[in-house]
């Protein structure tokens, strides 16, 4: 059986480093069934004439749901895409814009700071007069700063992951010689620390 699966990304950088970002949800890959049998796994970032080949893909470190592709500079400006710079300040507003992975969305929403958990914030739904499209936010949807800098991405429908910097753990090599037992042992890897996750952020 194959899985494919086309989705939208953005890339992001540090100031030093750039990135490919992905909500898991939104490839063929799952937290919640680490049982396929992968035989092969191969990736295109495209847009327009432009395509590359995913040489492997990471889980990010604070939640392995958020997937990364890192690119070189060159690679980041041939696609033609803007390149989001991740907030420096993220906490300067406590509102931001909220902007749907694949749907025609976004809004101006506020959130919330929980001292438990650093790492996210706690979006709150916006008002009316400050909705454009048919607003349901979603995991994978992304958020900007009003400074209009990368804030993070929904890891659920409540919580944003921010991305004070983009840490790496787990790796999925992508090629035509993936070994099953790798694969699994990686997903299963990353399944277990989105279980060790607080439940509300799940």
């Amino acid at each position: 059986m194959t899985r494919e699966k086309k989705t939208k990304s953005i890339i992001a950088t540090d100031g030093t480093r750039y990135y490919i970002l992905y909500h898991i949800d939104d490839t063929p890959l799952s937290l919640v069934n680490t049982d396929a049998s992968w035989e092969q796994l191969t990736g295109v970032v495209s847009k327009g004439s432009v395509s590359y080949s995913i040489p492997v893909l990471s889980g990010l470190a604070m939640d392995p749901r958020i997937l990364v592709v890192p690119v070189g500079l060159a690679q980041a400006e041939r696609l033609g895409s803007k390149i989001y710079p991740l907030a420096e300040d993220p906490y300067r507003f406590q509102e931001a814009v909220l902007v749907g992975s694949q749907e025609s969305y976004f809004g101006e929403v506020t959130f919330q700071l929980d001292p438990k958990h650093p790492s996210y914030v706690k979006m709150e739904r916006p008002s009316l007069g400050k909705l454009f499209g048919k607003f349901t936010p979603s995991r994978g949807d992304l958020v900007f700063s009003k400074t209009g800098e990368l804030l993070g991405i929904m890891a659920n429908s409540k919580y944003c992951t921010v991305f004070r910097d983009i840490k790496m753990n787990r790796k999925l090599k992508f090629g035509i010689e993936v070994l099953e037992k790798d694969t699994s042992r990686v997903l299963g890897q990353m399944r277990s620390q989105f279980q060790k996750l607080p439940f509300q952020l799940q």
